[in-house]
Formats: structure tokens, C-alpha cells, sequence
């Protein structure tokens, strides 16, 4: 298959690479577009001559020239498909209210979701296609190593205080600290540190 893919590919620990590699190494040819930079005409010119747009919604949420919800529109009158999926929860948090005000999340073909809620979601208030779908871990990356010091008996990898409206992980970081104490560590930007790619990999 020749597949569109438009995300961030400006840093390589992105699940962005990650997929791409991952079709390419299943035998697929993937064009990579740069999200925030490639324009909408520039997409839909690319993907009018694929079997498949993969476009990931994350940091830019507008994109120059045609509008994204007409560039889906175009693709589903040639029988292209539309596909996009998301790492992250949506319900009950601040950012659900995207979901009814940015028309992107009704007009792309499917929605791959690693919550089952979002997918219900799509399926009962919209034609969009929701498929739930486990996160995995990239296969390059199951591997073992050595790298990081600190070991401990308890990791708690994420940031602390992301979404104010949603107290549950402060409070999971603060019983995990009292209860573990040195035995825990919590990497994240308000914990030791952000980490990625091998650095990431050796703390798992």
C-alpha cells in the first residue's frame, strides 16, 4: 500500500515514527508530511494518489489552505480512506469539548482509540468509525538495557499535575511516594526529569 501520513516527524521518539517504521517495515511506502506544515491542498494532493490518509491530530490544530474536514470530505468521494488514532483519554476532561466544537472529529473515516469510551463515543454520535485499540510498545524498542541508576520497585512514568480538572494521578503520585518512599520514582516533567527513547526504554 502507498499510505499519506501526516504527524509530528520533527523528533524521532514520536509514535508517529514509531507507525511509520512499522508499515514500512511491513512492506507499505510511506509519505511522510510534516503536520503544521504541510498545507491542506498539499495533503489531499498526496493522498488522492494513496490508499490510505493517516492524518494524527495532536500540536497543530489548524492547517493552512483547505480545511482538513473538506480534505476528508474530497478522499471519501474517491474511496480513499481517512484514518486517525490518539493516545491519550478525551472524556471527562477539559478537552472533550474539542470533540463537538473542531469538525475534524466528525468528518475522518475511523478513530483509533486506546479508550473504549471515545470509541462508544464516536459510534453512538457520529459517523466516524470507532475502533478501540490497545497501546504497544514499538518493536525496536523491547528490549533490554541497563542504562538507568535509579533503579526502583515502583515507576510511575507521567507527568503529575497534566490535567488540573482530573485528581486522580496527583493523588496515585503522592500514595505512591508516601507509601514506597526511596523505593519510588516518579519520571516525568514534574518529577525528575522527562525522558525518551533508550533513556525511556531503560527505565521500563
Amino acid at each position: 500500500m502507498l499510505i499519506t501520513f501526516v504527524g509530528n516527524f520533527a523528533v524521532p521518539y514520536s509514535s508517529e515514527n514509531h507507525h511509520a517504521k512499522t508499515l514500512e517495515g511491513l512492506g507499505h511506502e510511506v509519505i511522510k508530511l510534516q503536520e503544521g506544515g504541510a498545507t491542506g491542498d498539499e495533503i489531499l494532493d498526496r493522498a488522492s494518489t494513496s490508499d490510505m490518509l493517516v492524518f494524527i491530530h495532536t500540536h497543530s490544530w489548524h492547517t493552512s489552505g483547505k480545511r482538513m474536514n473538506e480534505v476528508f470530505f474530497e478522499l471519501k468521494k474517491m474511496g480513499v480512506p481517512s484514518i486517525t488514532y490518539h493516545l491519550d483519554l478525551w472524556k471527562g476532561l477539559e478537552r472533550e469539548e474539542d470533540l463537538e466544537a473542531d469538525p475534524f472529529y466528525k468528518t475522518i473515516g475511523y478513530f483509533f482509540t486506546v479508550d473504549k469510551l471515545m470509541a462508544d463515543w464516536f459510534n453512538e454520535n457520529t459517523n466516524v468509525k470507532g475502533h478501540y485499540l490497545q497501546a504497544g510498545v514499538f518493536e525496536e524498542e523491547c528490549r533490554t538495557t541497563h542504562m538507568f541508576e535509579k533503579k526502583r520497585d515502583v515507576v510511575f512514568v507521567g507527568s503529575k499535575g497534566y490535567h488540573p480538572e482530573w485528581q486522580y494521578r496527583p493523588q496515585l503520585i503522592d500514595f505512591l511516594a508516601d507509601t514506597y518512599q526511596e523505593r519510588f520514582t516518579h519520571v516525568g516533567g514534574d518529577g525528575i526529569g522527562t525522558i525518551r527513547g533508550e533513556q525511556l526504554n531503560a527505565v521500563y
